[in-house]
């Protein structure tokens, strides 16, 4: 793997890890990983609904919706894959607690990102692998 597919691995791998840290860790780290205009579309939150975030603002009111949704919740990195010049493909497995119902969800998904000088720009998330790639070619 080349040092931008390495750098590539390592961002994700971060994003996750600051994410699984709780909101207020990921959210003093946004301007190191995130781009300001990222554009982030989730699959459960906002993601039914054809939803997205926008810039900071709009991730921390995705992060205000989902601590309204889940009482708990950790994403784990299973695989990343460069596709092109600025791609990530990056499948995680996604638990949770929902915060009404006490249900539990597991939920394998796959993460199209592109990034731009070494942040993400775009974050989409998919329930398969296809969908994603397709997002990454378009």
């Amino acid at each position: 793997m080349n040092q931008v597919g390495i750098r590539s691995e390592e961002l994700v791998r971060k994003l996750f890890e600051l994410h699984n840290q709780g909101p207020d860790v990921i959210m003093a780290a946004f301007e190191e990983i995130l781009d300001p205009e990222i554009v982030w579309s989730p699959s459960v939150i906002g993601g039914l609904e054809g939803g997205s975030y926008q810039g900071y603002a709009g991730m921390r009111r995705y992060y205000a919706d989902r601590a309204e949704t889940f009482a708990e919740g950790q994403v784990h990195v299973l695989g990343v894959e460069r596709v092109g010049d600025d791609g990530l493909l990056t499948h995680v497995l996604s638990t949770g607690v929902g915060r009404a119902s006490g249900a539990r969800l597991e939920q394998e998904l796959w993460m199209a990102m592109t990034t731009r000088d070494c942040r993400v720009v775009r974050w989409q998330a998919f329930t398969s692998r296809a969908e994603a790639m397709e997002c990454l070619d378009a």
